[in-house]
């Protein structure tokens, strides 16, 4: 049985989200269903010896972790597009990619300077060119897509 592969974002180096990510695809239970494959900046690489690791920047010896920043953002997303470059060049087949909140994502797209879309869904829409989107929850045997849509209260 071929695997699927499950493309994944190294979380923001200003989080846990990278220490999240390297539990999560040496987990058995992870290996035992796919094959992940992690994006994210060569600095950190080295966490993931047994695992497909794609460099998607390397700017990380320069930050200090911890700490949200621009730069730490910029990494994040960097992976994002990387991740997404190679599922639309058709490098991966049972491509599914894997997001996390980013302290330092929210940073950048928020600071009203930035052109990048302010919501994963909205970014993975931009990259793909996609103009009908949905954001899946899934655990065990439920896969959940919302059927609502997010109105604000004023208009209402």
């Amino acid at each position: 049985m071929i695997k699927p592969h499950l493309t994944i974002r190294l979380g923001d180096p200003a989080g846990i989200g990278c220490e999240i990510v390297e539990r999560t695809v040496n987990s058995t239970t992870i290996k035992r269903v796919c094959s992940p494959v992690v994006f994210g900046d060569i600095f950190f690489s080295s966490n993931f010896k047994n695992t497909e690791f794609i460099p998607s920047s390397n700017a990380g010896s320069l930050l200090k972790t911890g700490y949200p920043s621009t730069k730490a953002g910029v990494i994040a997303i960097s992976a994002i597009y990387e991740a997404v470059k190679y599922c639309m060049n058709g490098i991966y087949i049972g491509f599914q990619i894997l997001l996390q909140h980013s302290p330092s994502f929210k940073r950048i797209t928020e600071n009203g300077r930035s052109k990048i879309p302010r919501a994963y869904r909205e970014l993975l829409a931009s990259l793909t060119k996609s103009r009908k989107v949905a954001m899946m929850m899934a655990c065990k045997n439920i896969h959940g897509v919302m059927v609502t849509r997010h109105i604000p209260v004023e208009k209402i």
